[in-house]
């Protein structure tokens, strides 16, 4: 079939329709003509795709300098039209962002509800809606309801799950505020013990034992 296109190609070129037309008929030129136009509309819509994702990593790093330069407000306002605009997944990026320097600000509900947001949008991957809803968690961990924070938490933990440690972390912790510190032990515990765990989170988990078993 290859080998038709480009002899096609090479007859269109010469502009020897007569040609064409003895040898594959007018359905089969019809047919292979369309395929040919689709894929170079495919070809150049992929080009386009690739110069609206360098675009958008442009904006995005000004956005991250104007960031690290304390320009918040610039900064927020660069990734709000990320947000809406930005090609690549780096729309969604750019929410993250936002919400990360909501939160810098002390706008801890409206990091919040950004997080929540992400967490809720079912055309997103589980991976982000995940990192989402963890964040959120963290956010409330010291003020919001530690049962119910669990509760989302738990899926989160399991085995198969990229973002488990920080997780298994987290309801460590909100096991603390609940008084089960037996289960909050046995958290950290686990922890220290998973040596697939990252090699900070051993050590927070292991000072974390130490302390409940001072007290």
């Amino acid at each position: 079939m290859t080998e038709i296109f480009r002899e096609v190609d090479e007859e269109l070129r010469r502009d020897n329709w007569k040609k064409l037309w003895q040898r594959f008929g007018k359905y089969g030129i019809a047919f292979v003509i369309i395929i040919v136009a689709a894929a170079a509309l495919n070809v150049g819509w992929h080009d386009y795709q690739l110069r609206q994702q360098r675009s958008s990593s442009d904006a995005f790093l000004v956005a991250l300098e104007l960031a690290k330069s304390d320009r918040i407000p610039e900064a927020l306002a660069e990734f709000a039209v990320l947000k809406e605009d930005g090609a690549g997944g780096y729309a969604i990026l750019a929410e993250f962002r936002q919400a990360a320097l909501r939160s810098k600000k002390g706008e801890t509900d409206t990091a919040i509800e950004i997080y929540d947001r992400i967490s809720k949008t079912s055309s997103e991957d589980d991976i982000l809606r995940e990192l989402a809803t963890l964040y959120s968690v963290i956010l409330q961990s010291e003020t919001g309801d530690a049962a119910a924070l669990i509760a989302r938490l738990v899926s989160i933990a399991e085995d198969s799950r990229p973002w488990r440690y920080s997780a298994r972390e987290t309801i460590a912790v909100l096991n603390i505020r609940l008084g089960k510190t037996i289960k909050a032990r046995e958290g950290f515990a686990a922890l220290v013990d998973d040596l697939e765990a990252p090699r900070n989170m051993r050590a927070r988990a292991a000072e974390m034992l130490r302390i409940l078993d001072s007290n």
